[in-house]
């Protein structure tokens, strides 16, 4: 599903078709705003190089996508809650993977402010084909993999805390 995105939207974009109107989606903007802070200068760069339309299906797309990661985080959680009880070890190539797809995304979601002086990390332009929908998506994909790989580390460290609490008290009432 969340790799046929960046697809729709495109072809949304072709049809020259709009989501919302301009209210809904500048309300949208102003509550996403506090969890990404280049999102409004990434918003007001569509409006300038392209149309309202693409600005505001942008800010859809990018609703859709971190709902998508919303989802993901609860499928992660349900499957951890699902094997409690199994002993299960965090490797130093998760911590990796999760400090360098952090690292990522939080360069993104601060760092990266399209402006006329220099350029952006993803290169946000409105191009005829909605591309950008596609370089997007790879950046929010990279957010996922941070996010789902934080959570399985933390249910992994939970998981393995509650199995030794189990154990010291079954040694305790084995004990009296």
């Amino acid at each position: 599903m969340a790799m046929a995105l960046p697809i729709l939207f495109s072809v949304l974009k072709l049809f020259e078709v709009q989501l919302l109107n301009e209210r809904i989606t500048q309300e949208i903007l102003s509550n996403l705003i506090d969890v990404w802070p280049s999102l409004d200068s990434q918003y007001n760069a569509m409006l300038k190089s392209s149309s309202s339309l693409d600005a505001s299906n942008y800010i859809i797309f990018v609703v859709c996508m971190l709902f998508l990661i919303c989802c993901a985080i609860f499928i992660t959680i349900g499957f951890y809650i699902q094997s409690i009880g199994q002993s299960k070890k965090n490797s130093w190539h998760d911590v990796v993977l999760w400090m360098m797809t952090f690292v990522i995304t939080i360069i993104f979601l601060c760092a990266d402010e399209p402006s006329a002086a220099s350029k952006s990390i993803f290169l946000l332009r409105a191009d005829p084909l909605g591309l950008y929908y596609l370089m997007q998506w790879l950046f929010l994909a990279n957010a996922a993999m941070s996010c789902i790989i934080g959570v399985a580390m933390v249910m992994t460290a939970l998981g393995n805390a509650a199995i030794k609490l189990r154990m010291i008290s079954l040694d305790q009432d084995n004990a009296t």
